[in-house]
């Protein structure tokens, strides 16, 4: 089922000069509700006060019509305060990926980069993509222009200079609302960024890319996509684990690792046609990997991961994955794909 709803980023203001980042979940009712509030010239407030003693209250301001109509909508706000992981990972994901530069060629192959092409990399990160594309599409002597977004300024802010020179522009964004105008990329990647949308969400971001590619322009994705179900829980608890450990809240509610055989499913119903796994490759990866990089160096937690991982990995898929426990670390292999389609002419 597609859906219909809308992500909005806001921030909280403070009484110093921080800012508390905010995404708000705009249903179909909600989003009628705001668009009579703008023709109106209506302003809403909503309020949430936590009290000396702990109580919660909530308030909407707005004239009384408004106020009117939302009864009428029976509007409920969902609140969810949560550290936002991403502000906080801070790794080299080709050292825990082990993804070579061959790799990243095929995904430039994926793209079909013409000469003049305006190109988007999509929860770009520090712009390992980017990077290659650029060098790439020099060598050949192709003129881009390419567009970073991500919703993490945190990420962005790590892109290396040379990278961000030649982007023609680098935007806090997030995938379920983007901020670029209609059929304006002619292809648009996402490398490793789909699986930190929560499962809800995951059509909303086929949809919105569909709706700022040309027709007939490519959109081209690389993930992990386990092969089962069985895989598939397994190495999302494991997942999980490790980035309690590490801290980080929000990848923790937050991620959701497609299987290959739900990717063909997410583009057509964007309306994507011609949906095809163009790369397939199986990458191991071990909780020693994520121990300097996610772990902090504690020993204590590897060894909570390592128990971890050993109770929730099945013996029925440990064949399959090539599983190989050697003590302080634990390894098993992950089905990376890349996945092309095209938005219809």
């Amino acid at each position: 089922m597609k859906q219909n709803r809308k992500m909005l980023s806001a921030n909280f203001a403070t009484d110093g000069d921080s800012k508390i980042p905010t995404l708000l979940s705009v249903s179909d009712r909600s989003q009628e509700f705001l668009r009579r509030a703008k023709e109106t010239g209506s302003k809403v407030r909503i309020v949430l006060e936590l009290d000396g003693d702990g109580a919660l209250s909530s308030s909407l301001e707005a004239d009384p019509d408004m106020l009117g109509l939302a009864a009428a909508f029976e509007l409920q706000l969902r609140a969810e305060l949560i550290a936002d992981g991403y502000n906080i990972r801070k790794v080299d994901f080709s050292k825990i990926h082990g993804v070579a530069g061959e790799d990243l060629e095929k995904l430039a192959d994926a793209m079909e980069i013409s000469d003049g092409a305006r190109v988007l990399d999509l929860m770009c990160g520090y712009g390992a993509v980017s990077a290659h594309i650029l060098e790439r599409t020099e060598k050949e002597r192709l003129k881009i222009e390419l567009s970073m977004c991500d919703l993490h300024k945190v990420q962005l802010d790590r892109i290396p200079d040379a990278v961000r020179a030649m982007a023609a522009d680098v935007t806090v964004g997030d995938a379920r609302n983007l901020p670029y105008d209609d059929g304006v990329f002619d292809a648009v990647v996402i490398k490793m960024g789909l699986h930190e949308v929560p499962h809800i969400d995951q059509p909303l971001v086929f949809q919105n890319v569909f709706r700022v590619l040309k027709p007939g322009g490519r959109f081209v994705i690389w993930e992990v996509m386990p092969n089962t179900g069985e895989q598939q829980d397994a190495f999302t608890e494991q997942m999980q684990k490790k980035n309690e450990l590490a801290g980080y809240e929000s990848i923790v509610v937050d991620r959701y690792f497609t299987r290959g055989e739900q990717m063909p499913w997410l583009f057509e119903e964007a309306g994507f046609v011609d949906v095809k796994q163009v790369f397939e490759a199986n990458f191991h990866q071990s909780t020693l990997g994520r121990l300097d990089s996610e772990l902090g160096g504690d020993r204590h937690k590897l060894d909570e991961l390592n128990a971890f991982v050993r109770r929730c990995t099945p013996a029925s898929i440990r064949s399959e994955v090539d599983y190989l426990d050697e003590g302080d670390s634990i390894s098993m292999k992950v089905p990376n794909r890349i996945f092309r389609a095209t938005k219809p002419e």
